[in-house]
């Protein structure tokens, strides 16, 4: 392989490690602030529980999915449509006032997440060169604490207005 081909290939390597690791951490992570809106609250702790573990369910059933589709339809297509597919979801989410509601958005947001999850090793593996594969799947490990960091951090700001999460920024 060339060294202008193999670079080219590092690269989208170096993104897929990045776009999959954060993925799942910001979806962990952003769980905390989303929960202490006073409305969610008011939740029984089962019901709190499976809000929580929605995204989880969602991940759980991704992660099969791409076993069966990646050979059939290729990984490449998989990663974007499966990109795609959790950040609508994501946005949906946000415009969502039922709790009920939520946990459905955040189990199908989340098996975008499984899918990216259970692609973005193998697929960085694949696409990396030998002599930087093992870094960039370690990249793969450490973007998924950063995502995790993330989601925490922008919980932060949310603490300070009066609907949370919910995009009014009227500062209490």
């Amino acid at each position: 392989m060339s060294s202008r081909k193999e670079l080219k290939s590092d690269v989208w390597a170096l993104f897929v490690s990045l776009f999959g690791g954060v993925c799942f951490g910001m979806g962990a992570g952003i769980i905390a602030g989303i929960l202490g809106e006073p409305r969610f609250l008011e939740l029984s702790s089962g019901q709190s529980g499976l809000f929580s573990a929605s995204l989880v369910y969602g991940i759980a059933f991704g992660s099969i999915l791409p076993a069966f589709l990646a050979d059939i339809v290729g990984r490449k297509l998989i990663f974007i449509i499966a990109g795609f597919e959790s950040f609508l979801f994501h946005i949906i989410l946000a415009f969502m006032n039922s709790t009920a509601a939520c946990i459905v958005m955040r189990a199908l947001a989340g098996i975008g997440i499984g899918a990216i999850t259970t692609l973005a090793p193998s697929y960085t593996a694949e696409l990396a060169s030998d002599k930087r594969r093992s870094i960039l799947l370690g990249l793969y490990q450490v973007n998924i604490t950063i995502g995790i960091a993330l989601g925490y951090l922008f919980n932060i700001p949310f603490n300070y207005v009066s609907d949370g999460w919910r995009f009014k920024f009227e500062l209490i």
